[in-house]
């Protein structure tokens, strides 16, 4: 479900709030996130520059953001690691209702499939073959509850067959073929309804950076934290307040970036993280 290596990234805070996403379980979950102009990606433990291009990102917040020293701010840089998982970002009560047809449309084609293949195909009828249908079925029904996953399924069907002779294990493979390219028809609707997008989970070492211009002092969150910290609050107190810091960002007209500073990254064709790039998930600039 998520990525096996950890990633080491560096951002800037473009917003916070709550969102469903359907994960690759094909599960919603709904997380409060911290939406990330990522401007670089890293291997965790390795300081190498991956070079991906600047984009944004989805940061499921925790109690880790408040355990360094400073404070997210809007706009503000950030770093932090974890594991990434793609996701689908469900926008709307209509767009879940779409994706759980989807998947049931798939999850009843691929039964039916299955199904189909074992009753007419002229499989060889070995001694064991009524325990290799008993194991079938069996991995069929968990696939039905939402228990198996699709590709578990299909690597079950093959191992079967991998000792049944040249000919049959070539009918495996071909039908497994056919499976996924049915599967990946159901995909490609869902991915053009549903934004794919990237979720870091399982956050940690979480830094927190200054403005480094006079942001610093008209942001200057020092005793409102401390005061917050002390209440037990901070955690929730903190990730609203980005989206305060925004709409005040907007009251006094302020740039999301120091224009003198982002002159200078173009000018040097250095990579910058667009606002923009939020219109794709339909969240603001």
């Amino acid at each position: 479900m998520k990525s096996l290596r950890g990633f080491q990234i560096r951002a800037l805070t473009a917003g916070a709030q709550r969102l469903v996403f359907m994960l690759p379980n094909d599960r919603f979950r709904t997380y409060d996130v911290v939406i990330l102009g990522v401007t670089n990606f890293a291997r965790a433990g390795k300081y190498e520059n991956l070079g991906w291009p600047p984009q944004t990102l989805f940061a499921a917040y925790n109690s880790v953001f408040t355990k360094s020293s400073g404070a997210l701010g809007y706009a503000k840089p950030v770093a932090m690691r974890g594991h990434l998982m793609r996701v689908h970002l469900v926008k709307s009560p209509q767009d879940r209702e779409f994706a759980m047809r989807n998947r049931q449309q798939l999850v009843a084609s691929m039964l039916k499939l299955f199904k189909r293949w074992l009753a007419s195909t002229d499989h060889p009828q070995t001694d064991d073959w009524p325990k290799v249908i008993r194991t079938l079925t069996h991995a069929l029904q968990a696939y039905g509850n939402h228990k198996l996953t699709l590709d578990a399924l299909l690597q079950q069907f093959q191992k079967q067959f991998t000792q049944t002779g040249q000919h049959r294990n070539h009918c495996a493979k071909t039908f497994t073929q056919q499976a996924k390219e049915i599967a990946l028809r159901f995909d490609q609707k869902l991915d053009a309804r549903l934004p794919i997008t990237y979720l870091l989970v399982d956050v940690q070492n979480v830094t927190h950076f200054l403005y480094r211009d006079e942001r610093d002092i008209l942001f200057n969150t020092d005793a409102e934290d401390t005061a917050h910290r002390k209440a037990g609050d901070f955690n929730r107190f903190m990730f609203d307040r980005v989206e305060l810091q925004k709409a005040e960002f907007a009251r006094r007209g302020m740039p999301f970036y120091d224009p003198t500073w982002l002159a200078d990254q173009r000018a040097r064709h250095q990579p910058v993280w667009e606002l923009s790039q939020l219109d794709a998930y339909h969240l603001g600039g």
